[in-house]
């Protein structure tokens, strides 16, 4: 790259494998996922668990969807956004939010 820094806006994406860690508490923005994921039931106001359907992960391996519903997460700075539509799936090893 030549010039300044101050010249160019650059998008950073970082990619990493962590084996047998967990991320219950984190949240990962994902342009590939269809809806958003959450594999912590004590973060939904209301639950009601029943199997609704199944999602696939892109190793083929497969996942009970056992709720669907509205969480509010409460951002760095302090802002609470409603998500509509969070799949509740227990053997997530990470929360999704879909931007997809």
């Amino acid at each position: 790259m030549v010039g300044e820094p101050e010249e160019y806006i650059e998008d950073v994406l970082i990619v990493s494998k962590c084996m047998n860690t967990f991320f219950h508490d984190k949240w990962i923005l994902d342009l590939g996922c269809p809806v958003h994921i959450c594999s912590k039931k004590e973060y939904f106001d209301t639950f009601q668990e029943k199997k609704i359907c199944f999602i696939s992960l892109g190793d083929g391996f497969t996942c009970d969807v056992m709720s669907v519903r509205t969480m509010k997460i409460k951002m760095f700075n302090g802002v609470v956004c409603t998500l509509d539509g969070v799949a509740y799936v227990s053997k997530m090893l990470m929360n999704l939010i879909s931007l997809g």
